[in-house]
């Protein structure tokens, strides 16, 4: 009981410490809010499985005998494949869609509904969620509606304009290991009223049959010495700190890009180690900072969030308002208290430049463990907030006590 009240006495702190008294406005949720539309379908009569069955034919593949792309969908009778659908060569991408199976319906008027299914190598974990708002993002589509199912499966209706004829879109994103999967069912707008309810169904229908749970990067584990140990994406670089007590550990985690170094004037009198140390100069992306602080060693926990806010914020950050409790994390059995907030900051030097702070505050055996990240706001670039946050959640959620370390206090 006394520990249960000392955590829940640490997550006040946190909270009461880590604000600044000059508060940011609250607006960093606009680009989710813009996507936070309800799909229309619970204004329609349900269709009665009988009958929709009756009037669809069942249709199950695996596309170039990828069995992590096999999938089954019942589509309206009369739709049919093309005999030369032209993927013999297709190869999975990270960077566009490849298209794997296409079937067209009866032609009305010059255009056709169709359905496609696509997919893409991912390049990093992502939700579904956070991928389909970047394919939406990236191409200029108009929401309509979209229903979250899951982390790794989103419902969409959306609009597509091409060659002069607008389509209703009913899509079904889903994450399915290394890939990111598509399915589409395109419809012409004067048609939609017609053929929406079905358009619905069939979707609904489309089911992956192999799902895969491997990660879309290969992780590494870090120990920390043998009192914790930790996951995280390899395309992270891994930077540690010389350990000169047990009392305090420290490791961090950076994703980076290379940027193209550009000439000054006073190069000549630079030596050829610093102008080669700044040709590999590179653009921070985010930071994942891991601190484990004894509980014998921290004598006031106000005094250890201070000094914590003040490496994440660096000279020119100030941290603002909650903007979210993250509820959905979910800890390790070791640990036994966890809690997430997370925070908007400003850029004093350039109000333009909005970030945001992911603060975690655990408790294992004897440690305190303090988990921040540092990223771009999501409304600054959500590319890059989208691809942090996961790996945050995935470095918090896989974070646990090596066995021989674990606490037998109760």
């Amino acid at each position: 009981m006394v520990k249960k009240i000392l955590w829940l006495w640490t997550v006040v702190a946190v909270s009461a410490a880590f604000l600044t008294v000059l508060p940011v406005p609250a607006h960093a949720q606009k680009i989710l809010e813009e996507f936070q539309k309800p799909l229309p379908e619970h204004k329609w009569e349900v269709m009665p499985q009988e009958e929709f069955e009756a009037s669809t034919v069942l249709h199950e593949e695996v596309p170039l005998g990828d069995e992590a792309l096999s999938y089954k969908i019942r589509l309206p009778e009369g739709w049919e494949q093309p005999q030369d659908v032209g993927i013999s060569s297709y190869t999975l991408s990270d960077k566009l869609l490849g298209e794997i199976a296409v079937f067209y319906g009866p032609p009305k008027m010059y255009t056709r509904s169709r359905f496609t299914l696509e997919a893409l190598a991912l390049e990093y974990q992502l939700t579904a969620e956070q991928w389909f708002i970047q394919h939406l993002l990236r191409n200029g589509y108009t929401i309509q509606g979209m229903e979250v199912i899951s982390d790794k499966r989103v419902e969409a209706l959306f609009l597509v304009v091409e060659k002069d004829v607008t389509y209703v879109v009913r899509a079904v994103a889903e994450i399915n290991g290394k890939r990111a999967v598509l399915a589409q069912y395109f419809l012409p707008t004067q048609y939609w009223d017609d053929e929406k309810v079905i358009q619905s169904e069939v979707m609904k229908s489309f089911t992956l049959l192999r799902p895969d749970t491997e990660d879309a990067e290969d992780m590494n584990t870090f120990y920390i010495l043998d009192i914790a140990e930790f996951q995280y994406p390899s395309s992270w670089e891994l930077k540690t700190e010389p350990v000169r007590s047990i009392d305090r550990l420290e490791v961090e985690i950076r994703s980076s890009a290379k940027r193209k170094r550009i000439k000054q004037k006073d190069d000549w009198k630079k030596t050829r180690e610093q102008r080669e140390r700044e040709q590999d100069e590179r653009t921070l992306h985010g930071r994942i900072n891991i601190q484990l602080v004894s509980n014998f060693a921290a004598e006031s926990l106000e005094d250890e969030i201070a000094k914590l806010k003040n490496k994440v914020l660096g000279t020119s950050l100030v941290a603002g308002n909650v903007i979210e409790a993250q509820d959905a994390f979910i800890y390790d059995d070791a640990i036994s208290f966890g809690e997430t907030n997370v925070y908007e900051a400003v850029d004093e030097e350039s109000e333009l430049l909005k970030y945001e702070i992911w603060f975690t505050v655990m408790g294992a055996g004897d440690y305190y463990y303090f988990v921040t990240l540092l990223t771009p706001s999501r409304d600054d670039d959500f590319f890059v907030w989208s691809r942090n946050t996961q790996t945050y959640k995935f470095v918090v959620e896989n974070l646990t006590l090596q066995t021989d370390s674990l606490s037998t206090e109760e």
